[in-house]
């Protein structure tokens, strides 16, 4: 059963809104993790273990491919310690903040079930793991808000061209985005509209968006569709097709392969099939 427990614990606008995002300290490793050229995009999994390791087996991800995290890796779901402690333990993993990320960081326990409180032994020891000097904190504190791999710009939910004009450099996005710019429906964690719009106004957006990222493609979590699609000719490629069992257990991965930072194929993994839609020979 699902608990908002911010309603019964003060929300906490400290230094866990101001200081989380990236803090220089995690660069190297993503730099090390980006010269793989096979990458395996997953969406969000709501701390649910078992599909994580059932999409990673499902699509062959070997230690020398990069598994990206888009996001929403917890919340709503049981086995919050179990997933978290399985990312972090293995080095090929990037992981994209998404606004669970964020809600847990910043003590606000939305979506969050009694089942998985009751893994860490009860709310205050959840509230310790995750403020600041906790483990969980540490780690997701350093994990980036936007990562770009090759001509790829990777996001929970969208980045809209006012913010990548405004930070064209994504490390800029990392560093110094402030409460407002996150948590607002214009935000990295929460933008929907290249996911919700027609394709006459998110294409022309999104377009933009990427010029100043100088990316090809956005890929992003956050907005469910039924499975892995892409819009405006392949610009925006969206991946939540609600893996968790909160959601329906629809497992899925996007598999891109590159050459030299080139994008020059994606593919949509499912239990059952296997679908380009991209490919640079066509």
């Amino acid at each position: 059963m699902l608990v908002l427990l911010s309603l019964l614990i003060p929300i906490v606008l400290s230094d866990n809104c101001r200081n989380i995002h990236y803090e220089g300290e995690g660069v190297k490793h993503y730099q090390d993790t980006f010269g793989h050229d096979r990458l395996i995009l997953i969406g969000d999994i709501h701390s649910d273990i078992d599909a994580l390791k059932k999409i990673i087996k499902l699509t062959g991800a070997k230690a020398s491919d990069t598994v990206v995290l888009l996001g929403d890796t917890i919340g709503r779901g049981d086995h919050t310690i179990d997933t978290l402690n399985y990312i972090m333990s293995a080095p090929n993993i990037v992981h994209i903040l998404g606004n669970h990320e964020q809600f847990q960081i910043d003590t606000r326990y939305y979506y969050v079930t009694e089942a998985d409180n009751d893994e860490f032994g009860g709310i205050e020891n959840r509230m310790k793991a995750f403020s600041k000097g906790g483990k969980y904190y540490e780690y997701l504190a350093r994990q980036p808000v936007v990562a770009q791999i090759g001509d790829l710009t990777l996001v929970h939910a969208g980045i809209n061209k006012n913010l990548a004009k405004k930070y064209p450099n994504i490390e800029d996005i990392n560093k110094l985005l402030n409460e407002s710019e996150i948590y607002g429906n214009s935000g990295p964690l929460w933008y929907r509209a290249y996911g919700v719009w027609q394709d006459g106004a998110a294409c022309p957006e999104i377009a933009e968006a990427l010029t100043y990222l100088k990316s090809k493609f956005m890929i992003m979590g956050h907005t469910l569709f039924p499975s892995i699609t892409t819009r405006c000719k392949g610009k925006g490629v969206f991946i939540d097709t609600g893996i968790s069992r909160s959601y329906n257990s629809s497992l899925s991965a996007l598999e891109v392969i590159q050459s030299q930072g080139r994008t020059l194929q994606m593919r949509a993994f499912y239990p059952t099939s296997i679908k380009i839609i991209y490919s640079s020979f066509e």
